[in-house]
């Protein structure tokens, strides 16, 4: 049986679902008529009121709490919820910088209402191209407003702006370059629950492996190669976009050693080969390796 309302196609199924969670959030066995869903579902404590996003239009508004909602309805005891953003590209030169406190304080309450297992930055949180006491400098701020929300279950990947490597910087300025070590203390001063590759592995450091009671395995690979020099960066001097050689040896033997379900979280895509800028040139980067032993 198929529900139609408001332009929405709903199977009863999935109205059971939204049911059988809202009771199992309750713990009651009540029945609930679609009806009276939104208001069961207030009902159930987890923090963050619609009155904390602040300075926000009413439409995301009430696009946030609907998907709140809706997700926090569906959670149960055998969920992994991630809160993912990426690419947030904070730079001081473009008009992004001015919304970035009120978009963290609005995550900040949807966390509240869903109470994330795992907070996620996909990488290049900054532009790269600002002087690099900026670029640490704001990078602070946004980390701190991040653990406000994940605490120690805050994960960050590195992408390959996050090394302030983008012009007008210069790729070659090494006094404005942020090092895979700077990195370590900015993004990693915490013990986030994951088993790192370890020193054994060239950037080892950057991907590992959490696994979750669910049954769960999440992998985060690094797709930052530091030394733009190193003969191992495939691409020269697009190499700070790509996967070292031990990271595929280390996701072959150690990460895919498990009978658990994995998720895989990264920056750069696993395709054959990365499009870089311009968008004739191709960047080698051992994504289709990657493939070939998943």
């Amino acid at each position: 049986e198929v529900l139609s309302m408001s332009r929405a196609i709903i199977s009863q199924q999935y109205l059971t679902d939204i049911a059988d969670a809202i009771r199992a959030k309750l713990g009651t066995q009540d029945s609930y008529l679609p009806s009276e869903m939104p208001d069961a579902i207030a009902s159930i404590e987890g923090g963050g009121t619609a009155s904390e996003l602040v300075e926000n239009p009413d439409y995301f508004v009430a696009e946030c709490i609907d998907t709140a909602q809706k997700i926090s309805a569906l959670q149960n005891s055998n969920t992994l919820t991630i809160f993912f953003i990426t690419d947030s590209h904070v730079y001081t030169t473009n008009n992004n910088l001015q919304y970035l406190d009120v978009q963290l304080a609005s995550m900040n309450v949807l966390a509240k209402m869903l109470k994330p297992d795992l907070v996620v930055h996909g990488g290049d949180m900054t532009n790269g191209s600002e002087a690099k006491a900026t670029t640490i400098g704001y990078t602070d701020h946004i980390v701190a407003c991040l653990r406000e929300i994940g605490g120690s279950n805050t994960h960050i990947l590195i992408g390959n702006h996050d090394g302030n490597t983008v012009q007008p910087t210069g790729r070659d300025n090494e006094t404005e370059r942020i090092t895979e070590a700077e990195m370590l203390t900015m993004y990693r001063s915490w013990d986030d629950g994951f088993t790192y590759a370890g020193d054994s592995y060239q950037g080892g450091q950057f991907y590992g492996y959490r696994d979750y009671p669910n049954g769960l395995r999440v992998i985060r690979l690094h797709s930052y190669i530091e030394d733009i020099g190193n003969a191992d960066a495939t691409g020269g001097k697009g190499g700070n976009w790509g996967y070292y050689a031990d990271e595929l040896t280390w996701f072959q033997n150690v990460a895919l050693n498990t009978d658990n379900t994995i998720l895989i979280i990264c920056h750069q895509t696993l395709s054959p080969v990365l499009q870089g800028y311009p968008e004739s040139q191709d960047i080698p980067h051992r994504g289709t390796s990657f493939q070939q032993v998943a």
